[in-house]
């Protein structure tokens, strides 16, 4: 029996030679996986080119392109205010990128609560 978030699902059969659910596969093949810290510094890199990439490109496709095609028949004041949110809004998407980034995002069980290494294990 295989137990997710309260839900029960049970194999149909007993012994250890009939074939693994979906499920079982794939924790199989993420406790078993081989980690190549040169593969994960190189797509980290990957990974931080494509997100400035993107980021920029949504800025500057939305504040150079998109508000003042879609918003011409409005006034300049509006178009401005669309705009301020705009970079308002790729302010805070970096922001929370580096935070998440460069601190420790990681659970940590305190003596407040004792009953939560239990839980957590």
């Amino acid at each position: 029996m295989i137990s997710i978030d309260g839900f029960e699902y049970h194999r149909r059969c007993k012994s250890d030679d009939c074939e693994l659910t979906l499920l079982e596969k794939l924790r199989e093949s993420y406790h078993g996986r081989y980690h190549d810290p040169r593969a994960s510094a190189i797509s980290d890199r990957i990974g931080t080119a494509f997100f400035w990439f993107i980021t920029v490109s949504e800025i500057y496709i939305a504040v150079e392109y998109v508000v003042p095609q879609q918003f011409a028949e409005y006034s300049e004041w509006t178009r401005y205010c669309i705009k301020v949110l705009c970079w308002f809004i790729f302010v805070q998407t970096i922001a929370n990128w580096a935070c998440i980034r460069h601190c420790d995002t990681s659970y940590r069980i305190t003596a407040d609560e004792p009953t939560a290494s239990a839980r957590f294990q």
